[in-house]
């Protein structure tokens, strides 16, 4: 899905109300508080999601779908964010 824009992570991020920097730091503060305080997220990473429908590198798919849910109120899945999960051995699910 890379080159195109992901929609169904574009409508929630429309809903959401955030802007690209403020995902960008809510990404970043959830991740750490995940146990991730390596990750470093910023704005054009998160233009490059949405816009060309990039994937994010795990765990970065969980935290989305972690905000997006408390955000919405809803449970917001990672399919729901338009990523597709990836099993063990890395195949498509």
């Amino acid at each position: 899905m890379t080159g195109h824009t992901n929609t169904r992570l574009a409508d929630l991020f429309g809903l959401a109300g955030w802007s690209k920097g403020e995902l960008a730091r809510l990404v970043n503060r959830q991740a750490a508080a995940m146990g991730h305080p390596q990750l470093a997220t910023d704005t054009s990473r998160v233009r490059r999601w949405i816009d060309r429908g990039e994937t994010p590198r795990d765990p970065v798919p969980r935290v989305l779908a972690a905000l997006f849910t408390e955000r919405l109120g809803r449970v917001v899945t990672i399919e729901d964010l338009g990523f597709v999960r990836h099993g063990r051995s890395g195949k498509r699910q």
